[in-house]
C-alpha cells in the first residue's frame, strides 16, 4: 500500500541535487479528448502554459466535461537511473522504485492512487509515458494530480533508507498538475445538434432560477449545428477568421444571457457575498466584473461586451 500521509522524513528522499544528477525531467503536459463528430483524438493546445494549472475551456471552448472524456499525457525521462540507487541514492541497488500519482478532486467526489511504471537500477536512460483518461461526466471543479516516487519492491535494506514497500521517496510538489474543469464563468457549456438548413448556432435556455441553477449544459448552453456548412470552420482554430467567428458567437451568447438575467429578470450581480459559486448568476457576475460591462441597458451591455472582449483578446495576442 502506498503511503500518502505527511510525515517527518527519517530516511533519504530525492532532493534538488539528486534530481539534477539523475537527470529527472517531466516534459510538457498534453491534453486531448475524443471528437464526438468523427471519433478522432482532438488535442488541446496548452503549449504556452508556463505553470501546470490548466483552465480547460480557456484553450478549447468546444470541450465539455458532460459530453467529452479528457486524456492527459506526459513523458518522464531519467537520464541516469543508476544515480537513484546505492549509497548516494535513495534506495538499495536491488530494490525497485515506483512512479505514481495521487489523483483527487473534492468537487468530483473521488480520490485514487494510480501506479504508472517501475524504475530499476540501470545505466541506460529511462523513459516513462504517463497516460491517464477521465471518462465523460466524471470530473468537475478542480482535479489535482500529485506525482511521487515510492519504494515499490524491497529486496535489501540499509540504515537511513526507506525499508518498507509504499514509503515515499519524493517530497511534496514533486510534479503537481491542476486541471480546472469548470470555473466561475470563464468556460461556456457547449452542445451540438443536427438541423439541415438550420442556423449555425443557437442558445438553449432552460434555467428556472439563475441564483440557484448551475452554469452547465442542462440549464444553458451554446448549441452548434454540425450540419451547417460553416461548422467545420469553427474547428480550424489556427486561422484568425475562425477564432473571430467563435469569439463573436461567445460574445453574443454572453450578452444575451446577461441581458436576460439583469435587465429582464432583474437579478443583482453586485452583491458577491450572496452569490452561490457555480451558478448562472455567479457566471454573469464574473463576466460583468472581468469584462467591465456597462449594465445600464441592453445596448450598453452588448457594446461593452464587444469592445472589451476584443480588447482583452488583442492584449493577450500582443503578449504572446
Amino acid at each position: 500500500m502506498i503511503q500518502s500521509v505527511n510525515q517527518i522524513s527519517l530516511y533519504k528522499k530525492i532532493d534538488e541535487k539528486l534530481l539534477n544528477v539523475s537527470g529527472i525531467k517531466f516534459h510538457p503536459v498534453e491534453l486531448s479528448y475524443d471528437n464526438l463528430s468523427n471519433n478522432d483524438e482532438q488535442y488541446i493546445d496548452v503549449s504556452n502554459v508556463e505553470n501546470k494549472e490548466f483552465q480547460i475551456n480557456e484553450f478549447d471552448a468546444m470541450w465539455s466535461p458532460s459530453e467529452n472524456n479528457l486524456r492527459i499525457k506526459q513523458t518522464l525521462t531519467i537520464d541516469n537511473p543508476s544515480k537513484l540507487f546505492g549509497d548516494d541514492g535513495i534506495t538499495c541497488i536491488g530494490n525497485v522504485i515506483g512512479i505514481a500519482a495521487h489523483i483527487h478532486s473534492k468537487e468530483s467526489g473521488f480520490q485514487k492512487t494510480v501506479n504508472f511504471d517501475s524504475i530499476r537500477n540501470q545505466n541506460e536512460k529511462k523513459e516513462i509515458n504517463i497516460n491517464y483518461q477521465f471518462p465523460t461526466s466524471t470530473i468537475r471543479g478542480v482535479v489535482h494530480l500529485d506525482f511521487f516516487f515510492y519504494l515499490k519492491e524491497v529486496n535489501d535494506t540499509r540504515p537511513y533508507f526507506a525499508n518498507k514497500s509504499g514509503m515515499l521517496l519524493s517530497g511534496e510538489g514533486f510534479n503537481s498538475i491542476d486541471l480546472i474543469i469548470d470555473g466561475s464563468g470563464s468556460s461556456f457549456p457547449m452542445t451540438e445538434f443536427e438541423e439541415k438548413d438550420g442556423p449555425l448556432w443557437k442558445i438553449e435556455q432552460n434555467w428556472a432560477d439563475p441564483e440557484e441553477d448551475t452554469f452547465e449544459a442542462s440549464n444553458v448552453n451554446i448549441a452548434l449545428n454540425i450540419k451547417h456548412r460553416l461548422f467545420p470552420e469553427l474547428k480550424k482554430e489556427t486561422r484568425v477568421i475562425n477564432q473571430a467567428m467563435m469569439m463573436s458567437i461567445m460574445t453574443q451568447a454572453m450578452s444575451l444571457i446577461t441581458q436576460q438575467v439583469i435587465i429582464i429578470e432583474k437579478h443583482d450581480v453586485e452583491d458577491e457575498e450572496s452569490l452561490i459559486p457555480g451558478t448562472i448568476l455567479s457566471a454573469v457576475s464574473y463576466w460583468v466584473k472581468t469584462f467591465e460591462i456597462d449594465t445600464t441597458n441592453i445596448f450598453s451591455i452588448q457594446n461593452s461586451f464587444m469592445k472589451n472582449i476584443e480588447r482583452q483578446s488583442l492584449e493577450g495576442d500582443n503578449n504572446d
